[in-house]
């Protein structure tokens, strides 16, 4: 017997609030399998995985394959008559998996993280710069008219449907915030380090006292702010995540005299561990939604946050945090001094409207069950 829904992602990476998402739709719907051009999440089973493109992963850049994607979606098929609604999980192209390409005309709904960055906002995320503009544009066309025969349409936060508006013309039906699993992150707040992990970070070279960055190092994620403020306040950093700017923000550290840990990669236990032993976390670039935020609510941990994107609806001035102009070290560093007003009680009990199960409640109530 097939699945009633069928999931598509435009891709699994290791770490990201786009995969949490995706994970948890799959618990939401036991029978589904998941379509993505690729699969390197350790959290989304390969027997529930369908990979389009498959390895070997070296070769496949994202940019690179960027101008074929809607027509890879286009014409993907599930090849499950039983299948009533593709539900997407797109910041890209996975939308545009078609009715037509599927037998049983399934009923198309898209829960959009944003529309393609690549496309529609070309000065924020610049990674597809090499594309020609009248590529750029033909996509653009291509998109819109997908966006057109979507069935339904949820947007990550009030930031993104503004953006789908003004993309697609288009309202979004509702707003659902990505989920945060706040039971598992309990269980590894109550979970002793083992000798291994006591290791690991012992070898990362955690300081005595600093702050923390969580992010993939992207230029449009404005780590070089963190870096400012770093070695504005005199305050060592911590950041967690890899990317290709590592080398640029590594330079500017060095250069601004800046004590900056680069940390890479790490576990979520040695994540949460790293991040509850911090000061606050800085959190400067504009994200259409955040999850790293909530993720530190839930251990009590305040943010620091520029008065831009998703933010603006996670942050409570004077509750789990501060909102500072966008750019503006001045202020992040003004807002550094108000930090231990901030009851930790206060911090973890905001973090409950964005816990999974009011994620799956609003999920079946718009997708209906399986």
């Amino acid at each position: 017997m097939g699945s009633r829904v069928h999931l598509s992602a435009d891709w699994l990476e290791k770490f990201g609030g786009a995969e949490k998402v995706a994970s948890s739709l799959l618990a939401l719907y036991p029978e589904s399998k998941i379509a993505a051009l690729w699969n390197d999440s350790p959290e989304i089973p390969k027997d529930r995985s369908i990979e389009i493109l498959g390895r070997p992963r070296s070769l496949i850049g994202k940019a690179s394959v960027l101008p074929r994607m809607p027509s890879i979606w286009s014409n993907f098929d599930f090849q499950d008559d039983s299948c009533k609604t593709l539900l997407s999980t797109s910041h890209l192209f996975a939308h545009h998996v078609s009715r037509s390409a599927n037998s049983s005309g399934a009923n198309r709904i898209a829960y959009i993280h944003t529309p393609a960055r690549y496309i529609w906002e070309p000065k924020r995320d610049s990674r597809a710069s090499w594309v020609p503009s009248s590529v750029i544009n033909h996509l653009r066309k291509i998109d819109f008219r997908a966006a057109e025969q979507l069935d339904g349409i949820i947007a990550n936060s009030e930031f993104t449907k503004e953006k789908i508006f003004n993309a697609w013309g288009r309202t979004a039906d509702r707003v659902i915030h990505p989920p945060i699993d706040l039971e598992r992150i309990r269980q590894i707040q109550g979970t002793e380090l083992t000798d291994q992990e006591i290791r690991e970070i012992a070898d990362l070279s955690v300081p005595t006292r600093y702050f923390v960055a969580i992010s993939r190092l992207v230029p449009y994620k404005r780590l070089d702010l963190a870096i400012k403020l770093s070695a504005k306040l005199g305050l060592a950093l911590a950041v967690i995540g890899s990317g290709p700017d590592l080398v640029n923000l590594q330079h500017l550290a060095n250069r601004l005299g800046a004590k900056v840990v680069f940390m890479g990669g790490v576990s979520d236990k040695i994540k949460f561990h790293i991040a509850e032993g911090s000061e606050f976390l800085y959190f400067p670039g504009i994200e259409d939604f955040g999850i790293v935020p909530v993720e530190m609510f839930a251990l009590g941990v305040p943010v620091i946050a520029a008065n831009a994107g998703g933010a603006k609806e996670t942050v409570q001035e004077g509750v789990n945090g501060f909102l500072t102009d966008y750019g503006d070290v001045d202020a992040a560093t003004s807002a550094v001094r108000k930090i231990s007003r901030l009851s930790a009680t206060d911090i973890q009990t905001s973090s409950l409207r964005f816990d999974k199960g009011e994620f799956a409640k609003k999920i079946t109530e718009f997708v209906g069950e399986q």
